[in-house]
């Protein structure tokens, strides 16, 4: 009983591991939007310049899938 919990737990680990998350962009695009907040203009402080590269990373990465209606 004791294998059988430990074995589904780590097959648990294994698959949430190797999944991507659904929400976050891509390392490239974040990277990119930080190097561009340099460039704004007036020069942003610290909690400005993380809000301006969450909307740079939301504006450059696209939407989610939307749910199709179901037609009974």
């Amino acid at each position: 009983m004791k294998a059988m919990v430990i074995g589904a737990s780590l097959a648990a680990l294994a698959l949430a591991s190797t999944t991507p998350p659904a929400l976050a962009g891509s390392d490239d695009v974040y990277f990119w939007c930080w190097k561009q907040a340099d460039y704004v203009r007036p020069v942003l402080m610290r909690g400005e310049k993380e809000a301006w590269v969450a909307n740079c990373v939301a504006d450059h990465t696209p939407p989610l899938a939307t749910r199709k209606k179901k037609r009974y």
